[in-house]
């Protein structure tokens, strides 16, 4: 129970250290002031398609990798410093841990080791709320809104429950800001998110060599998450796409398991994790190992468009004009139509890391990749890097695998 997320086999990093997650909720505590906030972990999917993860909130603040349905409870003001950060845990279930895993009893060693004041079971958690509004009247959520018709956060929930007990209690929104020091990465995890990039990387260049005419999409994404694992990875990252021919047309194919023809181009879209880090890149490739002219002019307008976007990837920009950086070329080309997603997303713990909608952090990292669909002339292109935002510019931490069209020609010969 409350384990951190390992290092992987073969691995050289090693998880964000318990001091660096403490500093972090006490930013956090100072946030909130006199409010109280509650981050919840979330629960087990019903899927029994790959690991249950947490939220990224909750992975954040504690490191925590192995138990649904915990919550943190984040009491900056109450008078007992012991219960100004509490974790609490489900109550163990002996039919339960024989279907997910043996966890650990409450301990004051597994507190110690947390680093919080305190730990308690989750049937705990309406009380301490209650007590807490009632002290402080301020509740605070730490979880960005859903949209109807889904449901309401369960930190607004909670709180509404104990709104409905304790007469005058004001409850306000934290997670904007909260986010924003979510989106800012540290470098202990810019040295993550650049290993699982630097393991994607060796992945995909392995995994171009199995691409030609007669061989199938599922054996390019089975040399790729081989490679994954042997340097280091820890999975995939999202479910990797391998779309050749018109399914290259599609953003989020899945099948991988069409057999690729001469003259067709193949959309490779995947990542790895490294120590609870993302990595996310996407490259297009001829199948019969050469450009075709028409497939090049394609190429070249995207390529162009990507790197626009990525130099305008600077602190204090908004994403929406990074965006148009590229759709200005795209649709001055006339294929403002053929691309119809956005220019990407922050990166991090999660492949899609929480957006603090605001414009960039320095030391954000977002993804970059333009796309081009055509599925009448069967093309489809998406070339996609990992930019880190620095006041210096922008950094590319995935430039080392080629993007230029003799580049990705060459790495399908190897």
């Amino acid at each position: 129970m409350a384990k951190k997320a390992p290092t992987a086999p073969g691995s050289s990093y090693t998880p964000i250290a318990a001091d660096e997650i403490s500093k972090r909720r006490q930013k956090v505590g100072k946030l909130l002031k006199d409010r109280v906030g509650l981050v919840f972990a979330g629960e087990h999917s019903a899927s029994l398609r790959g690991d249950w993860e947490p939220s990224v909130e909750f992975y954040y603040l504690t490191g925590i990798a192995d138990e649904p349905g915990a919550v943190l409870l984040l009491d900056p003001s109450h008078p007992n410093p012991r219960r100004r950060e509490v974790l609490m845990f489900r109550t163990r279930d002996p039919e339960d841990e024989a279907w997910h895993g043996i966890r650990e009893g409450l301990s004051p060693q597994l507190r110690d080791r947390l680093g919080v004041g305190t730990v308690f079971r989750t049937s705990r958690l309406n009380w301490l709320v209650t007590e807490a509004a009632s002290r402080t009247g301020k509740l605070a959520t730490l979880h960005e809104p859903r949209p109807a018709p889904a449901g309401v956060n369960q930190d607004l929930a909670t709180y509404r429950l104990a709104a409905e007990r304790v007469p005058g209690v004001s409850i306000d929104s934290a997670w904007q800001p909260f986010y924003q020091l979510i989106a800012a990465k540290s470098p202990a995890e810019r040295t993550l998110i650049q290993g699982a990039v630097d393991a994607t990387m060796a992945g995909v260049r392995a995994a171009a060599r199995e691409i030609k005419p007669g061989a199938n999409e599922g054996a390019v994404i089975r040399t790729l998450t081989r490679t994954f694992a042997e340097h280091g990875g820890e999975g995939n990252a999202f479910n990797p796409i391998a779309g050749s021919g018109v399914n290259a047309t599609v953003l989020h194919y899945g099948a991988n398991n069409r057999v690729m023809e001469d003259g067709d181009m193949l959309v490779l879209d995947s990542g790895t994790k490294m120590g609870g880090y993302c990595a996310d890149i996407t490259r297009t490739f001829p199948v019969n190992g050469t450009f075709n002219s028409t497939q090049a002019d394609a190429y070249e307008l995207v390529l162009k468009a990507m790197k626009a976007s990525i130099k305008a990837c600077t602190p204090g920009t908004w994403m929406h004009d990074v965006d148009a950086a590229a759709r200005e070329i795209i649709d001055k080309a006339g294929y403002g139509h053929a691309f119809y997603h956005g220019i990407g997303h922050h990166l991090g713990i999660s492949v899609h890391d929480v957006d603090p909608k605001t414009p960039l952090a320095k030391d954000a990292i977002v993804t970059i990749e333009p796309g081009l669909y055509l599925p009448e002339e069967n093309i489809g292109i998406r070339i996609e890097d990992d930019i880190h935002v620095t006041a210096d510019g922008p950094k590319n931490l995935s430039s080392k695998l080629p993007v230029d069209r003799k580049g990705v020609e060459a790495l399908m010969k190897g």
